[in-house]
């Protein structure tokens, strides 16, 4: 019992030491981004330890293409990265572009079609389905 106390704790230190301090950790000269988010997410258990490695990563300032790539590699799926990165108030174009950035089709993970499959409505084929029409506008040219 002793030795599973222990063993709980070195690994409780390890984590907690791992992402408390990226900021810091980027400071110091020749860090990477990589290197850090990547050991810090390396010393996670669960998926709550995960994402808090992403906030404190976006709080640092790393950017939204680089939490996508390391959080795809650590195993969190788009998804659940693109929610961290909007609760930290990642402007949507820049999710959109991490998406791309790392080969996941933007329509997957953009707000507008979290709720439905992203067709707007239309029956015709020329890009503008769900376009309000001005009056005098003709979108056949």
């Amino acid at each position: 019992m002793l030795r599973n106390l222990l063993a709980s704790a070195i690994i409780l230190a390890a984590s907690t030491s791992s992402f408390a301090g990226i900021a810091e950790d980027l400071a110091v000269e020749g860090a990477t981004s990589d290197s850090v988010v990547t050991a810090a997410l390396s010393a996670c258990a669960d998926a709550d330890c995960k994402t808090a490695v992403l906030e404190e990563a976006i709080a640092a300032g790393v950017d939204a293409s680089s939490i996508m790539t390391l959080g795809l590699a650590a195993g969190i799926d788009a998804p659940a990265i693109t929610s961290t990165l909007r609760a930290a108030n990642v402007p949507e174009n820049e999710i959109v572009a991490a998406a791309i950035a790392n080969n996941i089709d933007p329509t997957t993970i953009t707000e507008s079609t979290a709720g439905g499959t992203g067709d707007q409505g239309g029956d015709t084929n020329d890009g503008l389905e769900g376009a309000t029409e001005v009056p005098g506008i003709s979108a056949a040219g």
